[in-house]
């Protein structure tokens, strides 16, 4: 085979940089084409994250604020549970007591006031005994009882003979009305 060279390498130089120069821009078009698919790709990615990066946001403050209303009822009534233990702490069960201490109460013996400290379980009662001898009579029932213990009764309302009025102080025994109630 022969080869005919009708083309002068001048002519033959331009035909090879023009091809160079249409692969360059071929390239060039193809690579600026692809910058721009990413760049776009990126762009519409920042808006679709940053709309939902919002809408997460709001999501949170949603969620926070009806944690917080959840959150303040609960310490509501944690508070209030506080509150309940700490009256039924106090609580003397004077269900119990009264039958308890109308037994250790003599024929004669008059009951006019009765206070119950919860916090002191303490006991201060008033009334009027009908002589010396019923007055006596309670007295005993009382330290011999284990419901009240240091049952203090004035001097001078011994001394009284009839129609005595009495002020006795005492302590309960909170652990024996306890049992009581089970």
């Amino acid at each position: 085979m022969l080869k005919i060279n009708l083309i002068s390498e001048t002519q033959k130089n331009e035909a090879n940089l023009r091809q160079i120069y249409k692969f360059i821009k071929k390239f060039s078009f193809f690579t600026i084409s692809l910058v721009i698919l990413i760049t776009s790709s990126f762009f519409f990615s920042e808006k679709i994250l940053s709309k939902n990066y919002s809408y997460l946001k709001s999501e949170e403050q949603n969620v926070s604020n009806n944690f917080k209303k959840y959150n303040e009822r609960v310490k509501t009534i944690n508070d209030k549970i506080s509150g309940v233990e700490k009256i039924q702490s106090e609580f003397i069960p004077t269900s119990n007591f009264f039958p308890l201490f109308s037994k250790i109460i003599p024929i004669g013996v008059t009951i006019n006031s009765l206070n119950l400290s919860p916090i002191t379980k303490s006991i201060r009662f008033t009334g009027v005994a009908k002589d010396r001898e019923s007055l006596l009579n309670f007295k005993s029932n009382l330290e011999n009882n284990t419901l009240i213990s240091g049952a203090t009764l004035p001097l001078k309302n011994i001394l009284e003979k009839e129609n005595i009025s009495f002020d006795i102080t005492g302590q309960v025994n909170a652990t024996l009305l306890e049992k009581n109630i089970q």
